[in-house]
């Protein structure tokens, strides 16, 4: 056997006749990663179709406006792990597409061809239609790999999904939602106040009007509220910092910082819509026109180097001048690692007008310069036509981020937060669809079951299974915790960075601000997938999820269930009789369901 020493593996005797006990982890357990049967795959897929037929296919006058409209639906899968739902999608709708293409020619394609076609329909649609989003990077990768796969035709043509398939958390982000400028002077005492009730959302094809700030430049109640009182303990002097900044933090506004937080608005509508425009011209430049059966293809040839350079260059966070895209991203997270801050860094918290302040110099652009005049610069991304770029500083500025992270460790902090907790802007980081489109027209998953709790005890389990296996006093509990602390250096800021992480989310997923649908009830993970999925839907969309039947029984969802029930098309309960699930650990007791959701209400119950 080994154990971990102090960064070196140790050989360790165990004696013949000696007990080993060994904890197997919680990897998998932290990350939900459990197999989805192909059997309720294939079902939720059918009867989501089934539905999205109805709402988008069938008002068409005919078989080659529905064959064209299918190549223009927008698959997601949320937490997509290997892609499984995404690649039943995929042959579900390419079956379908050319079954309504021989249709409308009048012809049947060779059954020694089919096969052939039917996979070149299959890599189209994986190269032009589906998105994905999974926390795990590892995952993201074996989901690029299985859509290859499942899709890989004669040709051997192979699609980059450098801008459909990413690594980040799903439920936790900044949105193009804002607050009433009026709401901002309330206190937090009154009911109308910013911090007591929940922002409205914009669409993006829609502009921000005067008086709407948006609410990712807002303080939250929320934010950095660590509870434990083991913590509290150990950290006395951090708790009571971050207890005070939080209430100088989230005192009313008044009408200069009001006037501050109009203008900082107007720029970040400006930089949004720049930044929508880029994506659609970089997603058009780096899909291909590949031809399939009934159609020719739209897009432009490009090689792979040019679009992984082109895709580097619109984050732009190597170069001296940030694209529009990085910059609100950038203030996205820095609004979302307040929910996360350090115990430890309290001091580092901004005060109010150092928050504005810092705002200010992401998106006003020129308070950080770009260098000396005559020295150069890498200002203009190589694949951006020079024009372009002119007109871009002109509009917005210059800002070099080493130089921003090297003059400001609260934003770099906030940075190497956000990369450590991948948050995820999904109006941000697919603005061309939700302006073109109004959101996705196909959400589909298995979400992870999974309650937000934090248990210290199973954290140090992982160093010192003594928590875990035997039944401990809190005083012994509190000694041991002391005892292992003091001899392996690492684990103290390992427990107190799963406890940063539990509660943190705990707060983000709690907030009135956040998920106000799920007000009052305990957070669980797939419960907070479905109004995410219902407000990333465009106006006829459908969403389609395997999930436990709780929303239906919770005696606190009352409010929830009102606006599940009209949005909901189809639900079939099953129970694991035969476990189909394993790892659950439910005996066969568990049930669950196949839930199939319009992302808009409706009157049709």
């Amino acid at each position: 056997d080994r154990e971990e020493g102090t960064g070196l593996q140790q050989l360790r005797l165990h004696k013949r006749g000696s007990f080993i006990y060994r904890l197997a982890g919680r990897d998998r357990e932290k990350s939900a990663s459990y197999y989805t049967p192909e059997v309720l795959t294939r079902s939720l897929v059918k009867y989501a179709l089934k539905e999205l037929v109805k709402e988008q296919l069938d008002p068409l006058p005919n078989d080659r406006a529905k064959a064209e409209r299918i190549l223009q639906i927008k698959v997601c899968e949320p937490a997509m792990g290997s892609a499984a739902f995404l690649n039943e999608a995929i042959n579900q709708l390419a079956e379908m597409y050319l079954e309504l293409m021989q249709s409308a020619r009048g012809e049947r394609i060779p059954q020694h061809l089919y096969s052939q076609e039917l996979q070149k329909v299959k890599m189209y649609i994986a190269d032009h239609n589906v998105f994905g989003v999974d926390l795990n990077p590892v995952a993201v990768e074996l989901a690029e790999v299985s859509l290859w796969l499942n899709a890989l035709s004669k040709d051997r043509f192979v699609p980059w999904f450098g801008l459909q398939l990413y690594a980040g958390n799903s439920l936790i982000g900044s949105r193009r939602e804002v607050f009433a400028a009026h709401q901002l002077q309330r206190k937090a005492s009154d009911d109308e106040s910013w911090l007591c009730t929940a922002p409205q959302a914009i669409p993006m094809a829609t502009p921000r009007v005067q008086g709407q700030i948006w609410h990712f430049l807002l303080p939250d109640s929320g934010m950095a509220n660590y509870t434990d009182k083991e913590a509290k303990q150990l950290y006395k002097d951090d708790f009571k910092r971050i207890s005070d900044w939080r209430k100088a933090f989230t005192k009313p506004f008044d009408k200069t910082d009001l006037e501050r937080l109009e203008r900082l608005s107007v720029k970040v509508e400006e930089l949004w819509q720049e930044h929508a425009t880029a994506l659609a011209n970089l997603r058009k430049r780096t899909t291909e026109p590949y031809a399939i059966y009934g159609f020719e293809g739209i897009g432009e040839a490009s090689d792979l180097t040019f679009k992984d350079r082109a895709l580097r260059e619109m984050d732009a966070s190597d170069m001296d001048n940030t694209s529009a895209g990085r910059r609100l991203k950038l203030v996205m997270d820095y609004w979302c690692s307040l929910w996360f801050w350090p115990i430890r860094e309290s001091e580092e918290l901004p005060d109010r007008e150092e928050w504005l302040f810092d705002l200010e110099t992401v998106l006003l652009g020129d308070t950080i310069s770009a260098g000396h005049v005559g020295e150069q610069q890498a200002l203009f991304p190589s694949t951006l036509p020079r024009q372009e770029a002119l007109q871009f500083v002109d509009r917005f500025g210059v800002l070099n981020l080493k130089r921003l992270f090297a003059a400001s460790s609260r934003l770099k902090l906030a940075d190497d937060i956000a990369r450590k907790r991948r948050f995820f802007h999904w109006d941000l980081v697919f603005a061309d669809v939700f302006r073109q489109n109004g959101g996705f027209d196909l959400i589909l998953g298995n979400p992870p079951w999974l309650k937000v709790l934090w248990n210290g005890g199973a954290v140090l389990g992982d160093f010192e299974p003594q928590f875990v296996v035997r039944d401990f006093a809190a005083p012994q509990v509190a000694s041991l915790r002391q005892e292992t602390f003091e001899r392996i250096p690492e684990v103290e800021a390992a427990w107190r960075a799963e406890l940063e992480e539990s509660e943190g989310t705990q707060s983000y997923l709690n907030a009135l601000g956040n998920y106000s649908a799920l007000s009052g009830q305990q957070a669980n993970l797939y419960k907070c997938f479905l109004p995410r999925a219902w407000a990333n839907g465009s106006s006829t969309g459908v969403a389609g999820f395997v999930h436990p039947e709780s929303v239906y029984d919770d005696p606190k969802g009352g409010t929830f269930r009102e606006l599940l029930y009209v949005r909901l098309r189809l639900h079939a309960q099953f129970q694991n009789e035969l476990s189909l699930f394993v790892g659950t650990n439910d005996h066969g007791r568990m049930r669950f369901g196949l839930n199939v959701y319009r992302c808009r209400p409706s009157d049709q119950i």
